[in-house]
């Protein structure tokens, strides 16, 4: 081991410039591999599952063929309601389906309603009202987005409405009322908070006031990704029970999830649910499918610049093993292990891998926060602007290191044989 050391020190204080030229190829490459990985990783966290919601694997989403609420709602179209609606008897053969685990509908609140309030906890100038859609959600599906202390049930007449309001409409109020705030809004501290809801009454339309409209009060008590964006969600049950008083059909289904039994026959269930007229909303597996080929591309460029970089380590090598012929056929001649050649020469390269390693994970990390402090106050002022682009630096930097190293040791290999099956007697000229 003493000698093994010995000749690592001195081949490394011989040739330390040239190695670590020879790695500056090393350095750029891992660079690139962090800043491609935590962008790509950071990307699918804060954009895909924080701002537009993720589905569980093995779950579909189902929607109306046609339309969208806005097409009731603004033409005051009471034989269409709010919009198009999926049919019950298509979702119960559905159900029926053996690839269908179970399904959870999402109910539209079948008439206009405007909402108010939260003036002082949002530290708005003026008092605003405006007009909301709603929607009712399975109270067991949605448990786990409920605050801690909170329940999301019906609870009768004259009580404040639970209700839950959408990941994306938090990070809108976060974007816009960034300046005023000066605090992010979160689903602890906004649980709790209650505002004012007229049932049956719409500023959008100028429809005159509905004798059945009335006030209530709504608490909210949790965020989910499936709430109505523009808009809150309750109960289901307080949906049917809203729709029976305005005279509205009180289940009329929106939006279907659909839980598989497995998730490879997902296939069978589209074909089934198109060939219904129920149309299968794939824009998240879509974007999914755009945000892992965008990574893989990005990827691919670092691994080019890597193989690049362990082509120049060879070649390197090469040239050092060839103008040290003569030493290491003196190793050998003195009793050194073939082993022990090609681990020096080994050693060398996982060096010069480490430390380009380490610069090149920290010119990334540098250069990551410059991009995503520029890009983030360049998106300030989007109604939808994430809070963060890059993932947490701690994997990718420990995957750069070693790769890095890998690269290194895999373009120094066949140099390392090499130097290491010389024969001595012809290294020596003898």
């Amino acid at each position: 081991m003493r000698g093994f050391g010995g000749l690592l020190r001195g081949s490394v204080r011989r040739d330390l410039g040239p190695l670590l030229v020879s790695g500056l190829g090393i350095m750029v490459g891992v660079a690139a591999l962090v800043f491609f990985l935590r962008l790509g990783l950071g990307a699918k966290e804060h954009i895909f599952e924080d701002l537009m919601g993720q589905l569980p694997v093995g779950t579909l989403e189902l929607k109306a063929e046609k339309g969208t609420a806005l097409l009731g709602f603004l033409t005051g179209s009471k034989a269409q309601g709010m919009g198009p609606t999926i049919a019950a008897p298509h979702l119960e053969e559905l159900r029926g389906l053996p690839a269908v685990k179970t399904v959870h509908e999402r109910l539209r609140v079948d008439f206009p309603m405007i909402a108010w309030g939260l003036q002082k906890e949002l530290r708005l100038p003026k008092p605003m009202a405006v007009d909301v859609f709603a929607s009712g959600l399975p109270e067991a599906y949605v448990a786990k987005d409920v605050s801690e202390g909170y329940e999301f049930v019906d609870p009768g007449k004259g009580k404040p409405i639970p209700v839950l309001v959408s990941k994306r409409l938090v990070a809108m109020a976060n974007s816009a009322l960034a300046a005023t705030l000066r605090i992010e809004l979160t689903p602890k501290l906004i649980s709790g908070l209650t505002y004012n809801v007229q049932l049956g009454r719409s500023f959008m339309t100028g429809s005159r006031k509905d004798p059945r409209a009335r006030v209530v009060t709504c608490q909210v008590v949790g965020v989910s990704d499936r709430a109505t964006t523009l808009g809150f969600s309750v109960p289901a049950a307080v949906a049917a029970r809203w729709n029976e008083e305005f005279g509205r059909p009180a289940r009329p289904v929106e939006t279907a999830w659909v839980e598989l039994t497995e998730p490879q026959r997902m296939g069978e269930v589209v074909t089934a649910a198109r060939a219904l007229g129920v149309a299968v909303d794939e824009s998240q597996r879509m974007v999914a499918v755009a945000l892992d080929a965008a990574l893989a591309i990005l990827l691919l460029v670092a691994g080019v610049l890597l193989s690049l970089a362990a082509m120049i380590i060879a070649q390197t090598f090469y040239a050092r093993v060839a103008l040290r012929r003569a030493e290491y056929a003196l190793y050998r001649a003195l009793g050194a292990k073939r082993s022990t050649v090609i681990a020096v020469v080994l050693a060398e390269a996982a060096g010069v891998g480490l430390v380009c390693g380490v610069l090149g994970v920290a010119l990334a990390l540098g250069l990551g926060g410059w991009v995503e402090s520029q890009a983030l106050l360049a998106a300030a002022e989007l109604p939808l602007a994430p809070t963060a682009l890059l993932s947490e630096p701690l994997l990718p930097a420990a995957v750069g290191v070693v790769v890095a190293v890998g690269f290194a040791v895999l373009g120094a290999a066949r140099p390392a044989i090499q130097a290491a099956t010389a024969d001595p007697a012809q290294g020596l000229g003898l």
